[in-house]
Formats: C-alpha cells, sequence, structure tokens
C-alpha cells in the first residue's frame, strides 16, 4: 500500500506532480520550526531556525549563487519574544511576511546592552518585507526595530539595495536603520510603513529611518510616519545617504498629551532632519510637530505641507544649502537659520502675523511669498 504522504499530486494543468510534503514547504512557517507567537515563550530558536531554512544560514547562506533555494518566511498572526537578534545573512530575493502589521508582530523579550537589534541583515538585496511589526524597546538609544546592514562581503552576495518594506510596524531607538556599515544601502522603497519611539522623557528613543552610511542613497517614503522621536523621524546625518523623496507620511514629534518635551530645545525633535548634501523632495505631509524641517546641506523642496499645530516653533531651520518652500500652510510657523537661500512660493505659514514668518533668518531669500 502507498503510504499517502508519497503520492503525487498535480495541480490543475500541470505536467509534474508533487508530494504533500513538498507543497507544504514552498512557504517556510516559523510555527512549523516550533515558534509559538504567544508573546510569553521565548521563540528565538525557532524563528532563527526557521529563517536558516528560508535563506540559509549565517555559514552557508544561499546568497546569490542559490537564491532558487529561498522560500518565503511566514509568521502567523501571533506575538513573537525574541532574546537575541536575528541574523539574516547574504539574502538576496528573501521575502519574509505576516498576516498584517498589527498581527504578526516580533517583539524583543531579552536585555539591551549596547547597540542590540531586534533583526539585523548582513547583506540584503532585492527582498521583499511586509505586513509585519518589529517592535524593539522604546525607552532606549541603544535598540533597533530593524538594521538593515551589510558588511561589505560580495562573495556570494548583492549588496543591500532595491529592497521593499511595505505594510511593516518599527519600533525602537531607531527603528530602521540602513547601512551602520557604510557599504551600499541604496534605493529602497519603504511603503506604509509606520516608526514609533518615545520621546517624552529621557532616554528617548533618537530617530525613525536613519540613512547612516554615505552609499546609502534614493531611498524613498511613501505614506506611513516615523513619530516620537527625539531627534528626527527621518534622518539623513551628514556624511550620511539620501532620501530620494519622502511623500503623504503623517508626522507627530511630540508626547501624547500634546505637550512639548521640557527637556528638548527648540533646535531638536524635528520630522525631518536632513543634513547629508543631497537633494530631497518632501511633498505632501500632515504634522502635529513643533519642529518641521531642518537641513545643513544640499537641496530639499518642502511642497503641499500642512502643519496643524497653532504652536509650532520652527517650519524650516535652513543653514546651508538650497530650500523651496511650495504651497504650504502652518499656524504660527518662523523659519529661522542663516549662510543659505530659501525660497518660498505659494504658502500660507503664518495667518496670525505673516510679517513674523523669517523672524530669526539671516540668509537669502530667493523669492517671497
Amino acid at each position: 500500500m502507498t503510504n499517502i504522504g508519497d503520492a503525487l499530486f498535480k495541480a490543475t494543468g500541470a505536467t509534474t506532480g508533487l508530494t504533500h510534503a513538498e507543497r507544504a514547504g514552498y512557504i517556510v512557517n516559523v510555527k512549523d520550526y516550533g515558534a509559538v507567537g504567544n508573546g510569553i515563550a521565548n521563540d528565538t530558536a525557532a524563528v532563527q531556525a526557521a529563517s536558516d531554512v528560508a535563506f540559509g544560514s549565517s555559514s552557508s547562506p544561499h546568497g546569490s549563487a542559490n537564491k532558487h533555494l529561498n522560500r518565503p518566511l511566514y509568521f502567523p498572526t501571533g506575538t513573537y519574544n525574541i532574546h537575541s537578534t536575528i541574523i539574516w545573512t547574504k539574502v538576496c530575493g528573501g521575502r519574509a511576511f505576516g498576516d498584517a502589521a498589527g498581527a504578526s508582530t516580533l517583539s524583543w523579550g531579552g536585555s539591551v546592552s549596547g547597540f542590540t537589534p531586534l533583526v539585523q541583515t548582513n547583506g540584503f538585496a532585492n527582498c521583499v518585507v511586509e505586513n509585519l511589526g518589529f517592535a524593539a524597546p522604546v525607552y532606549t538609544p541603544d535598540s533597533c526595530g530593524f538594521d538593515l546592514d551589510w558588511n561589505g562581503d560580495d562573495t556570494n552576495c548583492d549588496g543591500l539595495r532595491n529592497n521593499l518594506f511595505s505594510k511593516c510596524m518599527m519600533s525602537g531607538g531607531i527603528g530602521i536603520l540602513v547601512a551602520k556599515s557604510d557599504n551600499d544601502g541604496a534605493s529602497n522603497l519603504f511603503l506604509g510603513v509606520e516608526i514609533t519611539g518615545h520621546a517624552a522623557e529621557p532616554p528617548a528613543a533618537v530617530s525613525g529611518l536613519e540613512l547612516r552610511g554615505s552609499e546609502a542613497l534614493g531611498n524613498t517614503v511613501i505614506l506611513g510616519g516615523a513619530n516620537l522621536f527625539a531627534n528626527a523621524g527621518y534622518y539623513a546625518p551628514a556624511g550620511g545617504g539620501s532620501f530620494g523623496a519622502i511623500i503623504g507620511v503623517s508626522q507627530a514629534q511630540r508626547p501624547d498629551d500634546g505637550s512639548p518635551p521640557p527637556y528638548v530645545p527648540v533646535g531638536s525633535c524635528w520630522d525631518f532632519r536632513i543634513d547629508s548634501p543631497y537633494p530631497c523632495m518632501i511633498s505632501g505631509v500632515r504634522s502635529e510637530s513643533y519642529n518641521c524641517l531642518r537641513m545643513a546641506a544640499g537641496e530639499v523642496r518642502l511642497g503641499n505641507t500642512v502643519m496643524v499645530v497653532a504652536e509650532t516653533l520652527v517650519f524650516a531651520n535652513v543653514t546651508g544649502g538650497k530650500c523651496t518652500i511650495d504651497g504650504c500652510r502652518s499656524l504660527g510657523a518662523v523659519i529661522t537659520g542663516a549662510t543659505s537661500t530659501i525660497y518660498l512660493r505659494g504658502n500660507s505659514l503664518s495667518e496670525t502675523d505673516p510679517s513674523a514668518l523669517l523672524t530669526g533668518y539671516t540668509g537669502t531669500i530667493g523669492q517671497n511669498i
């Protein structure tokens, strides 16, 4: 008698039959490797084991040469308690997914000592991460939800680029850190990614999405938001990478009770901090923050943005490069800065006293409103 497990089944119209086990194995389900997902059990080993099957292990990754061996990594609805960093090594063309960002969540349950990411890559290219939550602690600047990194070893690796993060939720001292080791990190797309920190009192979360590496260029953000960070929601540091475009995000760099953090000076807690020398377009933003844009170099175009907090402290602080503010609306805003050029077109930036708009600004006005 033939064992049913050895029987071959053909899909309609197919010419080759597969066993039930072969079909089931097309997707790697973390629960098949012992993950519980109840938010209590330690799921670290099970999630790492499933990851190693899906993408190869750190010592023997599938990489670019054997990416045909990759299988989708699936997290069913649940909270997966993680006590040490999950490592994905030289993943090329991989996919990790859940049922929904608020339903399938990897949650940090261990201690934080020094830089501590929940998930860390060493080479990650042409991959998709979708419908997942990555919940690292927000009361420490040392934690990180997702450390998108690569050590630069291009053996059997396509680098760190061209990834899609879709409908994910992130939290941590840094929500997403790109190219910490300063290798590649270009052309990633963050679509509908919500990033949450904690800026009410020290120790505080630092940055939502930070492009630390100098080669992390042309990253794009569409929808989502990065909120409650003491430094910035979206951050391109001096010597770091670039946001090609940030479109349609909703921002709130302030505590839930609406009061400004007493320890944070006017020059902190920015929606967008662009200190790298590359062009950036920011458009269609709705902000409930006290400080919107800070830039120190390059060229930034801020358009179609609405600041809805009447007590807005600074709409733009521009200390270098060129900034165009076009079609924006804000209540009680001022623009500060120097040694730069600002172009203002078609804005309604201060209903109460338009003449106060440029208080403290000593740079060049290219075209006033």
